[in-house]
């Protein structure tokens, strides 16, 4: 038996961490990008629109945007401000994620709580972390080590980045198909063509997982190339009753439902008919 847990950043602002791109856009790190000797028209432009209004934003979103409608010069010349960007991320998350206080009260921990008793009852259990960070398994451990003799083995835990990790390089760009033809030189900026983005084991994972837990994932478009295989494998087999769990804030769930909608091409109701479809079920 085999359970697949994916995760999104929403796992990591469970936990009390500050990753969202509206929190990195209020940080010190990318101040420095907006400053006016600074190069960054994309910071300077993100900067500009939401004029301290960071709730919620998807920076990935934004930048289809301004380099198929308002950036004016050609792919080469941008090359150099989206690596400053993403090295600026990369700095902030990294800073944020050490020594931060996590919240085990939370059902991001509480995830944690049952991939160990998934271990615990011989369940094989496969994790795809689309987070920069890696907090998860750090969490993981953490409860593992307070469970004395109720230990498990940790190790066997199967774990994929098809984003990368801070420690090394991050895939950060919007998704295949999105730019205009007459933006073919900003190719770099698709997720495809990044070689960190490792894409191909965990999909070969869903075929056998009999649970599929998606907590924290909002299925956006930026990852739509990720995430349709998956949905489109879904919505046409049956031979395999899967269970899929959904996990999301209650406040989105219309936008969630639309999510589920595209991804199925308006065919939700297939997918409920060909496996069982829990929204936010109890832990």
């Amino acid at each position: 038996m085999l359970n697949l847990y994916i995760i999104g950043n929403g796992f990591d602002l469970d936990l009390g961490l500050k990753t969202s791109y509206s929190d990195f856009i209020e940080s010190g790190e990318f101040k420095e990008l907006i400053k006016p000797a600074s190069d960054c028209s994309f910071a300077k432009y993100l900067n500009e629109k939401y004029r301290g209004n960071y709730k919620w934003m998807d920076i990935e979103s934004e930048l289809k945007i301004f380099i198929n409608n308002i950036y004016d010069k050609n792919g080469a010349s941008f090359k150099q401000e989206f690596n400053l960007l993403k090295k600026s991320l990369r700095e902030y998350l990294n800073r944020v994620t050490t020594n931060e206080k996590i919240n085990y009260d939370s059902n991001a921990a509480r995830i944690c709580n049952k991939i160990l008793t998934d271990l615990k009852n011989n369940i094989e259990v496969r994790v795809v972390n689309f987070n920069y960070t890696n907090i998860l398994p750090y969490v993981v451990k953490k409860i593992n080590s307070d469970n004395g003799s109720r230990r498990v083995e940790t190790e066997k835990i199967i774990y994929f980045n098809p984003h990368g990790e801070i420690k090394n390089e991050i895939v950060f760009g919007i998704e295949d198909g999105a730019l205009l033809d007459n933006k073919k030189d900003f190719l770099y900026l698709t997720k495809g063509a990044d070689s960190s983005h490792v894409n191909s084991d965990w999909h070969q994972s869903y075929l056998i997982a009999n649970e599929i837990i998606i907590f924290g994932h909002s299925l956006g478009d930026s990852d739509y190339d990720s995430f349709d295989p998956l949905f489109g494998h879904l919505v046409t087999t049956r031979d395999t009753k899967k269970t899929l769990k959904l996990y999301f804030l209650e406040s989105d769930a219309d936008f969630y439902n639309e999510r589920l909608d595209k991804y199925t091409l308006s065919g939700l109701t297939k997918l409920s008919i060909n496996h069982v479809i829990l929204r936010n079920p109890k832990f």
